[in-house]
């Protein structure tokens, strides 16, 4: 059975976050990422509404019989939080392979909203925002009250081979298809073949014949994940 967990950035209205119950989106879970003290740009009243949402939204989803965990994120530190957020996948990951994530990044600073983008596609969740009611009176062509947008999955590069990356390094180096002969450099043909598979499986490659040769080129989500390997 499939195990739907939401990962959800606290703002100061519940309702924000609330509606997805509502919805026909399942959930079993619902982790907060909240700030619980003031930091630069948050007086002690913002801090305050925060708290109070937090524990609004913590006692309705226990209510509704589901699980619900608080991870405290500074609401300025972008990386801790993308860390914060692929942590908590992995834990669930590792507890069922049939999980399901989704981001709600409609709460928080644009650094948490860049943050929740950014870490959704690391670790393929759906990411959604709540549109604001007054916005749906106003805007009768709206579908609905929850925006879901699909991303892609970003494979974890720390769990890449190193083979793996420097093969889909050196693929990135080029705009358009190669031979795979010319991968030689990087071991036997049939350990190049297992590691070109890897990349097709990934969607980081794409793979052609052409007149008996196998030839492969970079992706966009290839080029991207190519970024950030040194």
């Amino acid at each position: 059975m499939v195990r739907h967990v939401h990962i959800c950035s606290v703002g100061y209205e519940p309702g924000a976050i609330l509606p997805v119950f509502g919805s026909d989106m399942p959930v079993d879970k619902v982790y907060l990422l909240w700030n619980e003290k003031s930091s630069t740009g948050s007086n002690e009243d913002n801090v305050e509404k925060i708290r109070k949402s937090k524990e609004e939204i913590e006692s309705k989803v226990k209510g509704l019989g589901k699980e619900c965990q608080c991870e405290i994120i500074n609401p300025f530190d972008y990386y801790s939080i993308v860390e914060t957020v692929i942590r908590v996948a992995r834990a669930e990951k590792e507890k069922s392979k049939d999980v399901k994530l989704y981001s709600n990044f409609t709460s928080g600073t644009s650094i948490v909203r860049g943050a929740m983008c950014t870490s959704s596609y690391f670790i393929g969740a759906e990411l959604y925002y709540v549109m604001d009611p007054k916005y749906l009176a106003d805007n009768p062509r709206a579908e609905g009250q929850i925006l879901r947008i699909p991303t892609p999955k970003i494979p974890d590069i720390e769990r890449m081979g190193i083979r793996s990356q420097e093969i889909l390094k050196y693929i990135s180096k080029h705009d358009d298809y190669i031979s795979i002969s010319s991968l030689e450099e990087f071991g036997s043909k049939q350990r190049v073949n297992y590691h070109i598979k890897c990349l097709i499986d990934a969607e980081l490659i794409e793979r052609k014949h052409d007149k008996g040769r196998t030839q492969v080129r970079i992706k966009p989500l290839g080029k991207m994940v190519s970024e950030w390997i040194y």
